[in-house]
C-alpha cells in the first residue's frame, strides 16, 4: 500500500464522494493506492484541514494512516495542527479513534 499526493490533474480518478467545495485550486488530495487501485483518500484545504477521510469495504484502519500522512504534508506548509470537522457523533467517534481531540471551535457557514 502506498500513500502519495494526487496531482490536481489527475483528480478525475478520484472514486464518486461528496467532496463539497474542493477543487485542486484550493486543495491538496493525498491517495491511499492498493495494486494502482485507490483505496482511500483524504484532502488538505484552505485553511489546512482534513476532510472527505475515506476507505475502501476491506481497509479498515486506512484512516489512521491517511491522517498521518496529512499531518506530514501540513507540516510542510508550516502547520503545528490538523483539523477536522465532524457532521455527526459518528464522524466525532472516528477522529478520536483517529487520535484527534474535540476543540472548543463553532464552525459556521453560509450557503451561497
Amino acid at each position: 500500500m502506498k500513500i502519495e499526493v494526487l496531482p490536481p490533474e489527475r483528480y478525475g480518478e478520484l472514486p464518486p464522494m461528496e467532496i463539497g467545495c474542493l477543487s485542486p485550486a484550493n486543495s491538496i488530495a493525498l491517495v491511499a493506492r492498493d495494486n494502482g487501485r485507490i483505496v482511500g483518500c483524504i484532502f488538505l484545504a484552505q485553511p489546512l484541514h482534513a476532510e472527505g477521510v475515506w476507505e475502501a469495504p476491506g481497509h479498515i484502519g486506512l484512516g489512521a494512516k491517511l491522517i498521518e500522512a496529512a499531518g506530514t504534508e501540513a507540516k510542510k506548509f508550516g502547520c503545528t495542527k490538523l483539523f477536522g470537522y465532524a457532521v455527526n457523533e459518528a464522524m466525532g467517534r472516528y477522529f478520536r479513534r483517529l487520535g484527534c481531540t474535540k476543540t472548543d471551535l463553532e464552525v459556521w457557514s453560509k450557503e451561497l
